[in-house]
C-alpha cells in the first residue's frame, strides 16, 4: 500500500509539473527556436511567411504543456504559425510605426513580457511598452505607456485573437526596457514590475482573476538616471523574495521583494569593475543564492547570503575579445533556463550563447563555457523576458567537472595528488590556471605551458580545485588534495 501511494504522489508531482512548462521554447530572432524539452537543448529554424519578423527582442510563451502559443516584440503578435494573430497588429503607438516596428519590434531590452492568466488556462496578458517621441528635454525616444493586451486562445480555431487591446497599465514616462514580473506569493496572481524614467521609483502592477489592477507607486534605493538608460537588465529571483537592476552608465542595485505585499525593501548597491559602458545582464542562480552579472567581457558573482555580499564579489568568467571567431561576441543579456543553466546573448549580430552550467555553485565551479551553443543563424542581441514559472531542479555535484569540460579534462593530468609541496601538471596545451578554495573563492593565478609544467605549492593542507583555461579556450577542473607530511 505504501508503494501505491509512493507512485500516486511522484505521479501527481509529474503531471503537475509538466503543467507549467510555459517557458518550455524560446522564439529568437530569425524564427531560431531554442526547445528545452531535452538535454542538450534542441535547436531548429521556424518556416516564417515571407514577410514576417519576430524582431530582435521578441518574447515567446508555451501553454502548460510546452507547446510554442504566440510570441511578440511589440509590434504585433504572431501565431504558431507565424502568421499575424486575429486582431494582434497594431499593438504599440502610432511613433512606433514610423520605422522601428518595420523590423518587427521596438528596440528596447525587456520591452514586453507575457503571462498566463490567473484561473483561465486558455488566456495570456501581453504587456509591452510604447515608444513616443521625447520630450524637448530628452535627446532620444522614451516609453510613455504600458500597454496590456488579453489573448484568448480559443480564437481564430485555436490559434488565438486578441479579444483586449492596447489597454493601459501605467500613464507615465518609464526607463527604457526593465518590465518583468514575479509571481504572487499565493502562487496564482502575478506582480508585473516597470521601473519610473529618471528615478529612483517603480511601479508595481497586481495581476489577479479579475485582471490588471491599479500600479502602485514605491521610490527607494539607487536613483538610475534616464538620459542613457536601456542598456541594462532587471531580473528577480525564482524564489521570488530578491530583485537586481543593473545599467551599464549608472550600476548595479539590489533590494527584497515581498511577494505577498508587492513591496521592495532593504535596497543597496553593489559595485564591479567594468570598462565598458554598453550593455550588461544580471541574472540569479536556480537556488536563488547566487547573483550573476555580465560585463561585455567578465561575469562577476555575488553571494547574496554572504554576511557582507559586496566583498563576496568574484570574477567567474571572461573572455578575450582579441581572440574571437567569427559569430562570436560579448557577454549581455542573462535568462536562466528551465533546465537551471543560465544563457548568456551578446550584444549586436552574433551566432553563439555562452552559458553557466552550474550556477547554483560558488566561484568559478558555476562552470561558464564561452560560447557554448551554436545557433542555426545569426541573433541579434535579445532573449526571452518571461517570468519564472517553476524553480529548476538541479542535482550536480559542485565538486564534478562541469559538463563542458570532460573531453579536454581527460588529457590533463596532475601526479602526485595527494601533493605536499609540488605537483607535476601534464597537458595539452598551455595557458592560465586558477586556483580555487573549496567554497569557490578565488586564490591565485599560475601559467603552465604545453607538456609538463612543475608546479610549486605554498597552500595549506586541504581541497583545492584548479581551473585550467586553455588558450583555445577550453577549460578543465580538477581536483588537488594537498597533505603535509
Amino acid at each position: 500500500m505504501k508503494k501505491i501511494f509512493f507512485f500516486i504522489i511522484i505521479f501527481i508531482t509529474n503531471q503537475l509539473a509538466a503543467q507549467n512548462l510555459y517557458d518550455q521554447k524560446w522564439l529568437f530572432d530569425k524564427y531560431i527556436l531554442v526547445d528545452f524539452s531535452s538535454e542538450p537543448p534542441i535547436l531548429s529554424l521556424e518556416t516564417p511567411s515571407p514577410w514576417l519578423g519576430p524582431g530582435d527582442f521578441t518574447t515567446s510563451i508555451c501553454n502548460g504543456y510546452g507547446e510554442l502559443q504566440f510570441y511578440s516584440g511589440g509590434c504585433f503578435v504572431g501565431n504558431r504559425l507565424h502568421e499575424v494573430m486575429e486582431n494582434g497588429e497594431d499593438i504599440n503607438a502610432p511613433f512606433s510605426y514610423t520605422g522601428w516596428c518595420g523590423y518587427g519590434d521596438i528596440p528596447i531590452v525587456q520591452s514586453n513580457t507575457i503571462l498566463p492568466f490567473p484561473s483561465d488556462s486558455m488566456r495570456y496578458l501581453l504587456f509591452n511598452l510604447d515608444m513616443e517621441a521625447p520630450p524637448p528635454s530628452i535627446t532620444f525616444f522614451l516609453p510613455y505607456h504600458l500597454y496590456y493586451h488579453l489573448i484568448d486562445m480559443t480564437g481564430d480555431g485555436g490559434l488565438g485573437a486578441v479579444i483586449e487591446k492596447k489597454k493601459v497599465a501605467v500613464d507615465d514616462y518609464l526607463a527604457r526596457g526593465h518590465l518583468s514580473a514575479v509571481r504572487h506569493a499565493n502562487g496564482q496572481d502575478w506582480w508585473v514590475v516597470v521601473p519610473k524614467f529618471d528615478s529612483n521609483c517603480y511601479y508595481i502592477i497586481p495581476v489577479t482573476d479579475t485582471g490588471v489592477g491599479t500600479p502602485l507607486l514605491q521610490c527607494l534605493g539607487k536613483l538610475f538616471p534616464g538620459e542613457h538608460d536601456g542598456g541594462g537588465q532587471s531580473s528577480f529571483s525564482p524564489d521570488e523574495t530578491k530583485y537586481a537592476r543593473v545599467e551599464p552608465n549608472y550600476g548595479l542595485a539590489m533590494m527584497n521583494f515581498d511577494a505577498a505585499s508587492g513591496q521592495f525593501s532593504n535596497p543597496i548597491e553593489l559595485t564591479y569593475p567594468t570598462d565598458y559602458l554598453f550593455a550588461h545582464g544580471v541574472c540569479f542562480s536556480g537556488n536563488s543564492r547566487y547573483l550573476y552579472v555580465t560585463a561585455i567581457t567578465k561575469v562577476h558573482q555575488f553571494d547574496t547570503e554572504a554576511a557582507d555580499i559586496q566583498t563576496s564579489r568574484q570574477l567567474v568568467g571572461e573572455i578575450d575579445p582579441d581572440t574571437l571567431a567569427q559569430g562570436q561576441g560579448a557577454l549581455a543579456l542573462a535568462k536562466l533556463g528551465p533546465n537551471g543553466k543560465i544563457y548568456i546573448v551578446t550584444p549586436g549580430l552574433h551566432r553563439y550563447i555562452s552559458s553557466l552550467e552550474r550556477p547554483n555553485c560558488p566561484g568559478a565551479l558555476c562552470d561558464f563555457q564561452a560560447h557554448k551553443i551554436m545557433l542555426p543563424a545569426n541573433n541579434f542581441a535579445g532573449i526571452n523576458n518571461l517570468p519564472h514559472f517553476r524553480v529548476p531542479v538541479q542535482t550536480y555535484d559542485c565538486e564534478a567537472v562541469g559538463t563542458g569540460e570532460a573531453e579536454v579534462a581527460k588529457e590533463v593530468n596532475i601526479s602526485p595528488n595527494p601533493a605536499n609541496d609540488f605537483t607535476l601538471l601534464a597537458t595539452p596545451g598551455s595557458g592560465s590556471l586558477d586556483i580555487y578554495a573549496p567554497e569557490g573563492k578565488f586564490l591565485e593565478r599560475r601559467t603552465f605551458a604545453a607538456g609538463e609544467t612543475r608546479l610549486p605549492l605554498a597552500l595549506r593542507p586541504g581541497l583545492y580545485f584548479l581551473r585550467f583555461c586553455f588558450e583555445t579556450g577550453e577549460t578543465a577542473v580538477k581536483k588537488l588534495l594537498i597533505q603535509r607530511q
